[in-house]
């Protein structure tokens, strides 16, 4: 049998001073443990870091495959302090998960002698992404039980990270019904698919479009296209009802629309002082701002204009690691700051700040497919143009089909709250142009309102099929394939391979 000891300054809500602890174990519970535990399957020891990812503390991990003909052989099995556990005692978990997805992580106790789900919970709390303490589940014990399993509910769907037990005894504490929660979370969809609810309790009601509650006995079909399918339903258990949870889905058909993939990528993020270049040190220098917990360098503008309104002099940066890529600025706004380096992407403050790529890089080829990968600043949608000068040499990206234009644009840049980059490219839109066919450099000005900038792709070649068994990296083309979204991921899938809208494959 294995013991852990922890200390911890607070005492699980359900339990008060006048309830006999029969077990306990872990952070946010006790500073001593009561009883034993030990761990089957692949259940190990761990840590988790709490409060969107800043506060570590222990915990056991319920890892992911763990059934085997629907009975739980990764758990934890609990041992009283003293004889067995009896009727009537609280069963008391403390769980959450950490992951970039918002999967459905749930945990339930479990009878060792029938091998039956006793207790499902409702989902956990992602706390790499939400805020606050863990989820806390109680389950009240039917009947005498001389151990306690605890492990992944039936409809896990991700590793559980429990945080704390216990076990109470000597006192009655009601359990209240949680919120149901959806298999499927809202969003837009290109396929009909079944969504199922669960709650701690099989006593769930749900609505449909605003429909009569009617009670909950199997997954609700999804399968009316253009239409928003809305789906209520709440729970109830010892005559209390829970919060109503509702969720919206819209069913639209998908036409195969154009994939690119870059014969060169030059990313614009985590650049470092070391890397950057300054051609006229008179007119800008670098310095650095504090951005979150890290400091950043950024470049700062120091000509201001002269007297007669008129810019004094032109800023010109590039890089020593990325040959052929400059920007230049001239300083109409007297802006400090005008360039920030962040780990995801290069921020711009400001507007007329223009990319230029030179001829002579090799990154640009007459005909060549363009691609930034950008979003908004902040609020303002920045405007990048080609066409202030007589002598553009981009032409704006038309696609093929009408549908094609919502995941492209050659104006405005749709603004993303969060503003980060995920694997999916969420949030961030593809600028795309095409280099005219005399043409080997580009230039494109933004002229209003600031921008991030993840990174440009060059030379994606339209109409062209791939040759699958290539490393992707260097495999340039257009090809039509089928869009799905898998965990909530829009995706592109080619026969049994998958890929982002970017054209990186997505290792499974």
């Amino acid at each position: 049998m294995k013991k852990i000891f922890l200390f911890a300054a607070a005492v699980m809500t359900a339990a008060t001073m006048s309830a006999e602890t029969v077990y306990q174990w872990g952070a946010g519970i006790s500073a001593d443990q009561v009883g034993t535990q030990t761990y089957a399957g692949s259940t190990v020891d761990g840590s988790v870091k709490i409060h969107k990812n800043k506060d570590g503390v222990n915990c056991i991990n319920l890892k992911n495959s763990y059934l085997s003909d629907k009975v739980a052989t990764n758990y934890i099995e609990l041992n009283a302090n003293e004889g067995s556990f009896l009727a009537n005692d609280v069963v008391i978990v403390r769980y959450c998960y950490n992951n970039k997805d918002s999967k459905v992580a749930t945990v339930a106790v479990w009878d060792p002698v029938s091998l039956e789900e006793l207790g499902l919970s409702g989902n956990g709390k992602n706390v790499q992404l939400e805020d606050g303490e863990p989820t806390e589940y109680t389950y009240t014990l039917k009947s005498d039980m001389e151990k306690i399993h605890i492990a992944r509910g039936s409809n896990g769907k991700t590793t559980v990270c429990i945080t704390g037990l216990q076990v109470v005894r000597g006192e009655v504490v009601v359990e209240k019904p949680i919120a149901p929660s959806f298999s499927v979370a809202s969003g837009k969809y290109f396929e009909p698919f079944n969504v199922g609810i669960s709650s701690n309790t099989k006593d769930i009601f749900f609505s449909l479009n605003g429909g009569e509650f009617q009670a909950y006995t199997d997954s609700i079909e999804v399968k009316e296209y253009d239409k928003t399918t809305t789906i209520a339903a709440y729970a109830e258990l010892n005559d209390m009802r829970s919060d109503t949870t509702t969720v919206e889905y819209l069913l639209k058909e998908f036409v195969p629309r154009t994939v690119f993939n870059a014969r060169q990528t030059v990313s614009l993020a985590g650049i470092e002082e070391s890397d950057i270049q300054i051609l006229d040190q008179s007119v800008a220098e670098i310095s650095s701002v504090t951005a979150g917990d890290v400091t950043i360098p950024a470049i700062s503008y120091k000509t201001k204009k002269a007297a007669d309104g008129k810019e004094d002099s032109t800023m010109c940066i590039s890089f020593a690691s990325k040959p052929g890529i400059k920007f230049i600025y001239k300083n109409k706004d007297n802006k400090d700051n005008i360039l920030r380096f962040y780990p995801e992407y290069l921020e711009t403050e400001g507007s007329n700040f223009e990319i230029q790529v030179d001829s002579l890089s090799g990154l640009v080829k007459p005909g060549d497919t363009i691609v930034f990968v950008v979003t908004a600043k902040g609020s303002t949608l920045p405007y990048f143009s080609n066409t202030y000068s007589s002598s553009a040499n981009i032409l704006p990206y038309e696609p093929e089909d009408e549908s094609d234009f919502a995941n492209y644009t050659t104006g405005d840049v749709e603004t993303n709250e969060y503003a980060r980059i995920d694997n999916d490219y969420s949030g961030w839109t593809n600028l795309v142009y095409i280099v005219k066919p005399t043409k080997k450099s580009i230039k494109i000005k933004e002229t209003k309102g600031g921008y991030r900038l993840a990174m440009i792709q060059f030379g994606a070649y339209r109409g062209e099929e791939p040759d699958w068994h290539q490393d992707i990296e260097n495999v340039n083309y257009q090809v039509k394939a089928v869009k799905r979204v898998v965990d909530g991921q829009v995706v592109i899938m080619k026969g049994d391979r998958m890929f982002n809208v970017l054209g990186a494959e997505i290792k499974k």
